[in-house]
């Protein structure tokens, strides 16, 4: 800027919603803070060595890295935002959970990424969208699309053996992984992963269940009520998840700190129940 002008001030947030998270949730936001700083301490114990441990270890911290996006919105009246993310945290946290019970699998979810990569390729030369890619590193994607996808085909016709590459690295669905893993994640599938959808995708049903109705019987999408209602309820199941995260990191890499996965388990489970009576109580009122 020249000199004499005025610097202009941004800030990206609201701080009364940051007062309301404050004075609402303290409880709960202490017992998360906890959870938050336990799983950035055990994420710094283990020394990943190989593929399997790399790929357990990365998809852990992003699971840690997403939490705190939900916790960035839902902080600051975002509720809306947050449930949205909370689902592509669930899905992540299955996946982190369903490999590192079947490590067999690992190569398998690595392999899937040359299919992601024809993919792009295929749609910007379809459009003839420009791709920053030599001609060695385009030969490559094709040759490792050719080498892979084989594995990763379902059939849309069997009778006239039409087929398409399948549209994850695994036919078995997010809710059937989270079954083998612990009925505790499966439970989580309707409010974490399958209800945010309604979110995230295109849907009336998800935009009305962000209206709310103002005194003058008005239709008013993102209200405060609403989205703090949201906020609160994507962060207590962020909460747990990354509880869970942090219990799959310790017995993967057989760290031994089952006590402090115990005590954020427990804290979790003590520190939402006043704030969910405490919303009963005044929706009642």
């Amino acid at each position: 800027m020249r000199e004499g002008e005025r610097m202009i001030e941004f800030r990206c947030g609201h701080s009364d919603e940051w007062d309301f998270f404050a004075a609402r949730w303290g409880p709960a936001i202490e017992a998360l803070t906890r959870a938050h700083q336990t799983c950035f301490d055990i994420l710094r114990l283990p020394r990943p060595d190989g593929q399997e441990e790399n790929v357990i270890y990365l998809l852990a911290e992003a699971c840690l890295k997403e939490f705190e996006e939900i916790c960035l919105l839902a902080g600051n009246g975002y509720g809306s935002g947050a449930t949205k993310l909370l689902r592509s945290f669930y899905e992540r946290a299955v996946t982190l959970s369903y490999l590192a019970l079947k490590p067999e699998k690992i190569q398998q979810f690595i392999d899937y990424s040359s299919i992601h990569w024809h993919k792009l390729l295929d749609e910007a030369d379809r459009i003839h969208s420009p791709v920053n890619l030599t001609a060695e590193q385009r030969q490559k994607i094709t040759g490792d699309y050719e080498s892979h996808k084989d594995h990763f085909m379902e059939y849309l016709c069997k009778p006239c053996n039409r087929r398409r590459p399948q549209m994850s690295w695994t036919k078995k669905p997010i809710p059937d992984q989270a079954a083998e893993v612990n009925p505790m994640l499966r439970a989580l599938c309707f409010n974490a992963y399958l209800r945010p959808t309604f979110y995230l995708h295109t849907t009336f049903l998800g935009v009305a269940w962000q209206a709310e109705k103002t005194e003058a019987d008005e239709l008013r999408l993102f209200g405060r009520a609403v989205e703090r209602a949201s906020a609160q309820e994507s962060l207590e199941l962020a909460h747990i998840l990354l509880v869970h995260v942090v219990d799959v990191v310790n017995h993967f890499f057989k760290l031994g700190q089952d006590g402090r996965v115990n005590e954020i388990a427990d804290e979790w489970k003590d520190s939402w129940e006043p704030v969910k009576n405490d919303a009963k109580s005044q929706t009642t009122d």
